[in-house]
């Protein structure tokens, strides 16, 4: 609800005599915040209306980012259209308006002039405003939003009444005011709980004396640690001195053997300065060929240790022995494969016939309570907090002997060392969502229903990326601007602070995995620092189904659409240069569900429009007619090619993202 920014209202309150309407909507507006922001799943009377609200908000908010836009043309071109005859415009918000319009207008000159200048000059000023029409429709948006608002208020009032409902879904909020998972090799936990014997048996069966290629499966459901065990193998002093090459690559849903096989090349000669000097007059080898003889090259003689991390599966058998047939061609014995999977199946196909299979389960009752306490105490020790130890124990048993669930959990009780705070989390009715006895993911529901607000938001978007994706602060931070999320109205900070601020948060609540790493800076001509965040797959699902009704994320190679609700307004399109690999059938098919698409939801409302990965021609062809029509939209990440499907007019655009080419990328900010 923070889309109805307080300036804003009291802009229109002036502007439009809209008299006390404004102040009621924003004193109503609180207790839909609250709303908003606290777990309804057991209320199905309140669980629709804040979803309704929300969205009568986001019209709201349309009608005055233009009513914005619109005193900002008044001001440049000097005319009345958005000014009442006797109105005395609010300083105050035009001038630094104009100071943002102003810095994106020369920016995006810059960035835009050859891309757009095919396009001829753009009817951008033929739109008439009628203040009339403007005003009815603000005090009809208001008139709905204050039915839901009264409903919403009553309830929760009621709710503050019963002490039964109070104790059990009170949350920790306010005590939250103020490296867990995927594609690093880097050991994110200083320890390793239990496994020992697992962990050993492993160490001896990659170090051993044989000939041949060996795979490893290590195999167990999400959330159960293979990341964890597989890191410290990863860093084990043993396995450094006897691998010459270890390499780290993330699979994910989709087995693609020329991606693995860029990914691991790219690894191999990321120390290499020269060739990466020389890439910048040479064209990056794209052929799954060519290739594979360089990587080939790069193996002779050399042990090579190959982790594949999280893959789900390879349909078809001879995809994983042509990707494997670089590897077998070394010289050096002993090179191991090992590959971490939720798939029993996937384990069966990819082991060795006499190799070991790694088969992890829960953590056992004493490993599980050392890392849930290390976890909710931190450096604290447990005999100075025994109040609390019967209550751990009771909390405990909810986790599935699970680790992840214990760590986040933990990161939760963390916060606030109190008898009072342990017995809320105990007592939620989270626990009761569980569909089986392996099922953690009402444990991760629980952190994130005791988020803020605010983060709750940042969460949810996530969704809209990869879920192996390497997150950056700096566009987390522009994103959540874009959409509303950060608010510097009545601050000091700058957005960019307040931005780091919302990630640190996240990262204290266990959302977030902070790793420092080095990058290629061609630019430099040498490695330099690059921190960037990563989340767990199962927090990365719980952000898909947390935002399923106004996040959807499409992947080119794989897309599936069964029902796409209709209140969708954020969307994401994965692709990849797969010219190769994917026949003419496919990409048919694929546009045929882009207009199934069409026809579900309001594309002109679409907040965001997102194009993650490679540009395929094909594939950003077919979402051709869904640039047409957007009209609404606040966030653009787009290919440049892809520009000349968007209309001559955005008014409501306030990041743009220009991705030229695959080493070349331009952002632009519009506030």
């Amino acid at each position: 609800m923070d889309l109805l920014s307080a300036e804003l209202l009291k802009a229109l309150d002036e502007s439009y005599n809209l008299g006390g309407n404004a102040s009621a909507i924003k004193a109503e507006l609180l207790y839909t915040h609250k709303a908003q922001g606290r777990n309804v799943a057991h209320s199905p009377a309140l669980a629709e209306l804040p979803g309704q609200l929300s969205h009568l908000a986001e019209d709201a908010d349309t009608v005055l980012d233009k009513v914005d836009y619109y005193r900002i043309r008044d001001h440049v071109k000097r005319t009345h259209e958005a000014a009442d005859d006797d109105q005395v415009v609010d300083g105050r918000l035009v001038r630094r308006s104009i100071l943002h319009a102003r810095h994106a207008v020369g920016k995006c000159r810059r960035s835009l002039a050859s891309s757009l200048s095919c396009r001829g000059r753009a009817a951008v000023d033929v739109e008439f405003f009628n203040r009339s029409i403007v005003s009815e429709r603000i005090k009809s948006l208001m008139a709905q939003m204050q039915p839901l608002c009264a409903k919403i208020s009553d309830f929760l009032k009621l709710e503050l009444m019963d002490p039964r409902t109070t104790a059990a879904n009170t949350t920790a909020a306010a005590a939250f005011s103020e490296r867990v998972t995927t594609t690093t090799s880097t050991s994110l936990e200083a320890k390793l709980y239990g496994r020992y014997a697992e962990f050993y048996a492993a160490i001896n069966e990659i170090t051993g004396d044989r000939d041949g290629l060996a795979v490893l499966p290590v195999v167990g459901p999400g959330g159960i640690g293979k990341t964890t065990f597989t890191q410290h193998l990863f860093h084990d002093q043993r396995v450094k001195k006897h691998f010459h090459v270890r390499i780290w690559v993330h699979v994910s849903l989709r087995f693609d053997v020329l991606r693995l096989t860029k990914e691991i090349f790219n690894n191999m000669v990321a120390s290499e300065v020269s060739w990466r000097r020389r890439w910048g007059n040479e064209r990056e080898p794209h052929n799954l060929e060519q290739l594979q003889t360089l990587v080939e090259r790069r193996l002779q003689s050399r042990r090579v240790l190959l982790f594949l991390f999280d893959m789900w599966l390879c349909d078809r058998e001879y995809k994983w022995d042509k990707f494997l047939a670089p590897f077998r061609k070394t010289s050096a014995k002993g090179s191991t494969v090992i590959v971490t999977t939720r798939s029993e199946e996937t384990a069966d196909m990819v082991k060795s016939e006499t190799n070991l299979l790694i088969r992890l389960g829960g953590l056992d009752s004493r490993p599980i309570w050392a890392f849930f306490l290390a976890c909710a105490l931190g450096d604290e020790r447990a005999e100075h907090h025994k109040e609390l130890l019967d209550l751990g124990r009771e909390i405990v048993k909810k986790l599935k002997f699970s680790p992840l669930a214990a760590k986040t959990v933990g990161r939760l009780l963390k916060k606030d060392l109190t008898r009072r705070h342990w017995s809320r989390v105990l007592d939620s009715k989270e626990w009761e969502h569980a569909d089986s006895v392996n099922d953690i993911m009402p444990a991760l529901k629980l952190s994130y229903d005791c988020l803020p607000f605010h983060l709750q938001k940042c969460f949810t978007y996530c969704a809209l990326f990869p879920d192996d994706y390497q997150y950056q602060d700096s566009e987390l931070t522009h994103l959540w601007s874009a959409l509303g999320v950060i608010n510097c109205s009545g601050q000091d900070d700058r957005i960019q602070d307040i931005g780091l601020k919302y990630i640190n948060g996240l990262v204290n609540n266990g959302i977030f995995q902070k790793v420092d790493g080095v990058k290629f800076s061609h630019k430099k001509g040498r490695e330099v620092k690059h921190t960037y965040y990563v989340m767990h797959g199962l927090l990365h699902e719980l952000a898909r189904i947390v935002s399923s009704r106004e996040c959807l994320s499409i992947d080119c190679s794989n897309p599936r659409f069964a029902y796409t609700p209709p209140s969708i307004r954020h969307l994401s399109i994965r692709t990849s240069c797969t010219s190769d690999t994917v026949g003419l059938d496919h990409y048919q098919n694929f546009k045929e569900e882009i207009r199934n698409l069409k026809e579900q939801i309001s594309v002109a409302n679409l907040h965001t429009v997102m194009f993650i990965g490679e540009y395929d021609e094909r594939f950003s062809e077919a979402f051709k007619e869904i640039l047409q029509d957007v009209k609404h939209v606040r966030v653009l990440r787009l290919f440049q090619t892809t520009l000349e499907f968007l209309p001559s007019k955005l008014i409501h655009l306030r990041y743009l993202r220009i991705q030229a080419s695959k080493k070349t990328m331009n952002t632009v900010k519009i506030e």
